[in-house]
């Protein structure tokens, strides 16, 4: 475990710049939803690129 640990420090900052955007198919399957969600939860929420689309449908997300 500790080596992925460290590999992953190694690769974080460069993995989360290639991935700041939500992918297309994750932005509509959320907009399927609608608008006034009570609350949305991003499970494996890596660098938060999901956030934004949440917070268009969700009144409260939990990363």
């Amino acid at each position: 475990m500790k080596d992925t640990e460290k590999v992953f420090d190694r690769i974080a900052e460069a993995f989360g710049k290639a991935r700041r955007r939500p992918w297309p198919d994750t932005v509509r399957f959320l907009e399927r939803f609608g608008e006034g969600v009570e609350v949305g939860l991003d499970l494996g929420c890596g660098a938060g690129r999901n956030i934004k689309p949440l917070l268009k449908i969700a009144r409260r997300v939990y990363a």
